[in-house]
């Protein structure tokens, strides 16, 4: 177990990290990005009030950092999701930061898998929750066969869920992904955190921020 603490302003949030749970048990770059990028412009969206009230579906979370990061901003409910075999990894850093968190701030961890083959786990989350007004992703697009899955979910969500905004924090390693990002500017209205948000020494020329929803009919 190597343990990581965030500070924000002054709450903190522990990571526990495990190697043994593979990609999914670290923390990676464009976390730390997105990270920094909040620290940073904490007052902006503290007072824009993007996630205070929402309820964040987090898809992939691995270790759970980017959507635990968001619960410093009092949403009203925050869903960790992730594979079957990494829920004991979540739920161990959902527990470790029950003391961080905003009681008033509901934090579970569940288990979803992506692609159009997991529909219907997709729709009994909507369901047992009801309702989410921010998708959140981190370093998805590692996995080619996985990013064509994760874009049937992304697709679906934007049909289940009216309105709802998806925050996904991307890391460009190979022209694979690059043309992942180019199909989400095709199909939804789209917006790109400007570099001068990013915090000065965590940023990277590949890493980046991409708001997006469904387009209007």
């Amino acid at each position: 177990m190597i343990s990581r603490v965030f500070e924000i302003k002054d709450k903190k949030i522990e990571i526990q990290q495990n190697l043994d749970y593979g990609h999914a048990g670290s923390v990676w770059d464009a976390a730390l990005v997105f990270a920094h990028y909040l620290e940073k412009n904490y007052d902006k969206i503290h007072k824009q009030g993007f996630f205070n009230g929402k309820s964040i579906l987090e898809l992939g979370s691995g270790t759970g950092v980017a959507g635990l990061l968001t619960t410093i901003f009092n949403p009203q409910k925050v869903i960790l999701t992730d594979m079957k075999q990494n829920q004991d990894l979540l739920r161990n850093n959902v527990e470790i930061n029950v003391k961080n968190i905003l009681k008033s701030v509901q934090v579970e961890n569940n288990s979803l898998e992506w692609g159009k083959e997991n529909f219907d786990n997709l729709k009994e989350i909507i369901k047992q929750y009801q309702h989410f007004d921010i998708i959140l992703g981190s370093d998805l697009m590692y996995d080619d066969a996985n990013s064509l899955k994760l874009l049937e979910t992304i697709d679906e969500l934007s049909l289940m869920i009216k309105g709802c905004v998806f925050i996904l924090v991307y890391n460009i390693r190979k022209e694979s992904e690059r043309q992942i990002i180019k199909r989400i500017e095709n199909n939804f209205e789209f917006e790109y955190v400007s570099e001068s948000e990013y915090d000065e020494l965590y940023r990277d020329e590949d890493i980046g921020i991409i708001m997006f929803k469904a387009k209007q009919q």
